[in-house]
């Protein structure tokens, strides 16, 4: 299990490395090793993100590292489509979709932080009109969330069905097969 890790590890710091790196190919295996690390540390500060006092530091973290992964996954994620053959441009769908996602992700959350709340129903009917704003903006990111995170999905789908596949055998237009 240790080696696992310590796999996990090494390849995410050699993707880190090749962040800026567009050319060339990926490796099915470090590119699914990629994926898993990024969700096993998303995860983790997801999980942090909830610990009373200290959640909205870990919230703040998780954004940085989602915005972080959408940039090494579109470097890692058009190697991997080079690797079949494919053109980079077909990470386009995944990127409109997701990177609103996102920011709307941290909108929301920090909207919600506002909305006020008491035990006392007197207090909340007393600042009803920040209430129903709030309320009203959350309702509104939430439509917008929903509709990019359906275009996202669509564009991870499409991508999915090349990220499965094993590389071309030989050397393409890309590239050498990678190690």
């Amino acid at each position: 299990m240790e080696a696992f890790f310590k796999g996990l590890l090494e390849n995410g710091l050699a993707v880190v490395k090749k962040f800026n790196d567009f050319k060339g190919r990926t490796s099915r295996k470090e590119f699914w090793k990629f994926v898993i690390a990024a969700f096993i540390v998303g995860l983790a500060l997801g999980i942090l993100s909830a610990i009373p006092y200290l959640g909205k530091l870990f919230g703040i973290v998780a954004t940085l590292f989602q915005l972080a992964v959408i940039g090494l996954s579109l470097s890692v994620g058009i190697r991997r489509l080079h690797d079949v053959n494919k053109t980079g441009k077909l990470m386009i769908p995944y990127l409109v979709g997701f990177i609103p996602l996102v920011i709307i992700n941290f909108i929301m959350g920090f909207t919600a932080s506002r909305v006020p709340t008491s035990a006392n129903p007197y207090t909340i009917l007393a600042d009803m009109e920040a209430y129903v704003a709030s309320a009203h903006r959350l309702v509104v990111l939430n439509n917008f969330a929903g509709f990019f995170g359906v275009v996202g999905l669509v564009g991870f789908v499409i991508l999915a069905l090349f990220w499965f596949r094993e590389g071309d055998p030989g050397e393409n237009k890309y590239g050498p097969k990678p190690e």
